[in-house]
């Protein structure tokens, strides 16, 4: 970590602050420590833990409970001297400072832009609670992990409350879903509120939020200031949605009343597809250089939007993009006059009762979750609340209708999103912000579910909760006899595709396609007879990508020779037939599972290769790693528009093997050979494969520079993959005879202790941890020691075996 360096200016102010000259020591600065913020008139609270790693360097927490950010890793932290520096990564905030007498004293903010702070030690103990540290405190200070459910309180809020058992509900999953929250199975989950039949059944806090403390709800907020739009419609001050925005800002006339740019109107802010230039997910929103950051530095923003190149024609394609957002609360401004939250106070949330909220300039729209509850409710209810109208139905249904439309996908803030309950597809919408918060509306189950958190760079799963707990706890067996009509009926779903676990996504995807056709394929014979099972393919970094951006050609070659056939359709988006071939694609898909053939495609939810089990009129849906119940849909317009831009989709044919089992052992084995030989016809040029794969990959340890999640994922998948092979060589033993037995035990011999040591090594840099701890685990040169010592006995191991795979292969060719 390269060493701070101080002007001597900054060393007199930290001077006159009174820093001591003293050298800290870690443990000086272990513990939870607190403080006022004073910036720009408010007040906030900010909170460090700070422990003290095996090897003597510091692990910090950050904490901002008036932000709703709880558990940000800092990304350094370091003592020089008598003093601490910490450099947080959000927003690149910094603080400086020393410790005195239980007092951390310095400053914070960015350079050129210091903000005096002190932090009291709460404890020396970093393990020591406060209120917003675990989901939740017992009067006495201690942590609480059970839970009994209870009626909502009444509050002065409107809503009418209800006993969850009363109303049918499940009150046991709810139960079993709390008691995993306040275990912290659900990290920095803030708040569960549930409305069933205009009812409130559930309204449970955590980390020290309650039903009166608004809650920073992020980009939730999109849906107030599209929805005065909508109001302005109503009430004439604007025409219609086709307005051209040249009329509406005619001091940008220069730039959107001529050229591409003359087309845009009010529905393209709308839905986000104006077709300018942005990619607001390249880089952390906390990164300069993101499009959003450089908008907001800009003195004049919506000309900043609007001054950008077209990538698209206006209505091509969606991308997300917040700065047209701003573009609306602009609009509204310039017809009403004041702020668009005068409008909104006055038609939207006196209306709804919602009075508990505020507006801050740099995070946004706070607002309690019961409050959130009611704008899920007015959508429902298409544009009613509490027996009076305030939106137009045809304004919600704008939003409400994205499953009958393909195109776009986004109006209002709403997305369409279905939940796999117990195998059950249930059609729902929801408006989502970052970290964690959602609005979750089922309109077949006349349900509203609100959801807050505080995982901004933690990312958690808080759909589980409504998919395995809330919704089934609504869909009992009782309900679902009376209400057989809430499955979603416009999803055409494939037949018999079973999702199993395993490292290699490909390998599991297709072993669920060659089963669902029902051919009795083991892992064995298809990490085998593939050769997936042998090969080791490391990139420059030793990413979890290695096994995937190699010539996947010939173990699709080899599985004409298992039964089944595998045809792939890959391309880039930067290639000119790219949109052409997404709508090849679609049809094809469509085409294979109306047929009863299988699919898999990639990257539809993340950097795997995941099922399809369905489609309907707008995309895609699939199953896989992390989405084993079923997800989507995926627009099938969108399908290799992520950052990696690469669209992929192969499709599974049954198909009677075209060798004996003899010719099949022996083509898998001479496949290994040539790909562990780093034949350029499978490996690319920027990989290494075999025993020079093993070579790069103790390199990469060795100076560091390997990348801690691929080493965690790949040790995980070459073990398995190993696993599987000693198991097909075993197999391939008993089915060709007496003649081969001493190679093939050579051949088992070596590759199983191939599989024990990387198998060690998987638990050395165990994959099911935290970013944060796989970067510790990556750190620790004893543990790196180790695992180079289990790569060099597993790459002599496989020297050896390779070499008895070649004899076999010999044998077979001349028997």
């Amino acid at each position: 970590m390269q060493k701070l360096k101080l002007s001597f200016a900054v060393m007199g102010m930290l001077a006159q602050l009174g820093f001591g000259q003293s050298q800290l020591r870690p443990t000086d600065v272990a513990g939870v420590w607190e403080g006022i913020l004073h910036s720009f008139g408010q007040e906030s609270r900010l909170i460090y833990k700070i422990s003290v790693n095996d090897d003597g360097s510091l692990s910090v927490f950050h904490d901002s409970p008036d932000y709703c950010l709880n558990n940000i890793p800092v990304a350094e932290a370091k003592l020089d001297g008598s003093h601490l520096f910490l450099r947080i990564g959000l927003y690149d905030a910094r603080f400086e400072g020393t410790v005195e007498n239980n007092i951390l004293r310095g400053r914070y903010g960015t350079p050129g832009l210091w903000i005096p702070l002190t932090l009291k030690r709460r404890s020396r103990d970093p393990m020591f609670l406060l209120d917003n540290m675990v989901p939740r405190l017992g009067r006495d200070g201690r942590r609480l992990f059970d839970y009994h459910y209870r009626t909502p309180e009444v509050g002065d809020d409107g809503w009418e409350v209800a006993n969850a058992a009363a109303e049918g509900v499940d009150t046991s999953k709810i139960g079993a879903l709390m008691r995993r929250v306040v275990a912290g199975e659900f990290p920095n989950l803030h708040s569960v509120v549930v409305v069933k039949d205009g009812k409130l059944i559930v309204d449970e806090y955590f980390h020290g939020f309650h039903r009166d403390k608004p809650h920073r709800i992020s980009s939730i907020a999109k849906i107030v200031p599209a929805a005065c739009i909508g109001l302005a419609i109503e009430r004439g001050l604007i025409k219609d949605i086709q307005t051209p925005l040249c009329e509406l800002f005619p001091e940008y006339g220069d730039l959107l009343c001529s050229g591409e740019k003359k087309r845009l109107t009010l529905y393209h802010l709308l839905t986000m597809t104006t077709g300018l230039q942005w990619n607001e997910h390249a880089v952390s929103y906390f990164d300069s250089s993101s499009d959003l950051s450089i908008l907001k530095r800009s003195p004049d923003s919506i000309r900043n939007l609007f001054e950008r190149p077209s990538a698209y024609l206006p209505g091509e394609r969606f991308v997300y993009n917040s700065a047209c957002v701003m573009a609306l609360e602009t609009i509204i401004q310039k017809i009403t006059g004041p702020h668009f939250l005068v409008l909104a106070q006055n038609e939207l949330f006196t209306p709804l009762g919602i009075s508990n909220y505020r507006w801050d300039y740099s995070e946004g729209l706070f607002m309690v979750p019961r409050d959130m509850a009611k704008l899920g409710r007015l959508f429902l209810n298409k544009g009613e609340f509490g027996g009076s109208r305030i939106l137009s139905s045809a304004w919600t249904d704008s939003a409400m209708g994205r499953f009958e439309k393909s195109y776009p996908r986004y109006f209002n803030h709403w997305w369409p999103i279905v939940f796999f309950v117990n195998g059950t597809p249930i059609k729902a919408l929801q408006a989502g912000g970052w970290g964690g918060q959602t609005i979750t509306i089922a309109p077949a189950l006349n349900t509203v579910i609100v959801q807050t958190g505080g995982n901004q760079l933690q990312p958690a799963d808080y759909d589980a909760c409504i998919r395995d707990y809330l919704l089934p706890a609504i869909m009992t067996p009782a309900y679902m006899a009376e209400h057989p009509d809430v499955e979603y009926r416009g999803l055409r779903r494939s037949k018999n595709l079973k999702w199993e676990m395993h490292w290699n996504t490909e390998m599991g995807c297709m072993k669920a396609c060659a089963k669902s056709f029902g051919i009795p394929l083991s892992d064995a014979r298809l990490y085998g007879g593939t050769g997936v099972g042998f090969l080791i393919n490391v990139d420059e970094r030793a990413e979890a990508k290695s096994m995937a951006v190699w010539n996947w050609r010939g173990a699709y070659e080899l599985c004409r020779n298992l039964g089944f056939s595998v045809e792939s359709i890959w391309m880039h988006k930067s290639n000119k037939e790219f949109s052409a071939t997404q709508k090849v694609v679609w049809d094809r898909v469509r085409q294979a599972i109306d047929s009863g053939y299988a699919c898999y495609g990639f990257d539809l939810d993340n950097s795997i290769r995941t099922l399809i089990i369905g489609y309907d009129a707008i995309g895609y849906y699939h199953k896989g790693w992390e989405a084993e119940r079923g997800k989507g849909p995926v627009y099938w317009y969108e399908l290799g528009q992520t950052n990696i831009g690469l669209l992929g989709m192969h499709f599974v044919r049954p198909a009677p093997p075209e060798v004996p089992y003899r010719e099949m052992v022996r083509k898998a084995l001479q496949f290994v050979l040539e790909f562990s030989a780093n034949s350029p016809k499978w490996v690319p040029a920027d990989c290494k494969a075999g025993p020079d794969g093993y070579a790069r990959w103790v390199s990469l340890l060795e100076s560091g520079k390997a990348d801690g999640y691929g080493v965690s994922y790949n040790a995980a998948e070459f073990a398995e993959g190993r696993r599987f092979a000693v198991e097909f060589l075993e197999e391939a033993k008993t089915q060709l005879g007496s003649e081969l037995s001493l190679l093939f035990d050579e051949a088992i011999r070596q590759y199983r202790l191939a599989a024990e040591n990387l198998r060690k090594m998987s638990d050395l840099f165990p994959h099911d941890v935290s970013a944060v701890q796989r970067a510790t685990n990556l750190r620790d040169k004893q543990r790196r020691q180790s695992a180079i010592q289990y790569l060099r006995a597993a790459m002599d191991a496989e020297v050896k075996g390779l070499k008895a795979l070649a004899g076999i292969v010999e044998q077979l060719e001349n028997p």
